[in-house]
């Protein structure tokens, strides 16, 4: 999800990222970042959910309804997972609404480097056990390749002069650079 000013107004529009697993986690940040910049009708979501936002609400409602509920179209047209954040305004949500399966969120980053890490799920579609075993894969992966990712850009965001907020994060030497709680 990407705030973008549409006619004068904040609105909130996802942004569908392509098989994200095969992504590092810079282009995910550049994609992230050039949505957030270009002009609103060159993504093709943004444009996607604008012409959506058209239409009378009833033919909205149906139209969302069709899209989360007829065989794949869920996955087509809103995706498998979400991640929404607003921890960059001091805020953080217990359970932010998604039409999503599934949709991880994260809290403020502490001074420590701990961060509370959510997923509001389904319960339709998965068990909550499924969910924890899969915030202790998110916390391992976010405590050794990720933080690799981030700390080799380290190097290229001081000589560069930019701030790339995720590099503040990952801290070296730190017995767990990131913690979920």
């Amino acid at each position: 999800m990407v705030e973008r000013e549409v006619d004068g107004e904040p609105a909130v529009l996802g942004l569908r990222v392509k098989e994200p697993e095969s992504r590092s986690i810079t282009e995910i940040g550049l994609l992230v970042r050039e949505a957030s910049t270009v002009p609103v009708d060159s993504v093709s979501s943004f444009r996607q959910a604008l012409r959506l936002a058209a239409w009378p609400r009833p033919i909205r409602r149906l139209l969302w309804w069709l899209g989360l509920n007829i065989g794949r179209q869920r996955a087509n047209y809103f995706g498998t997972f979400g991640v929404t954040v607003y921890s960059s305004l001091g805020a953080e949500s217990l359970h932010p609404l998604s039409p999503l399966t599934a949709t991880l969120n994260y809290g403020v980053i502490g001074p420590d480097g701990s961060v509370a890490v959510r997923m509001i799920y389904d319960h339709r579609v998965m068990d909550g056990a499924t969910v924890a075993r899969a915030l202790a894969r998110v916390e391992h992966i976010l405590n050794t390749s990720l933080c690799t990712e981030l700390l080799a850009l380290a190097p290229e965001t001081r000589a560069s002069g930019r701030f790339h907020p995720a590099v503040v994060v990952a801290s070296p030497g730190a017995a767990s650079p990131l913690k979920v709680l």
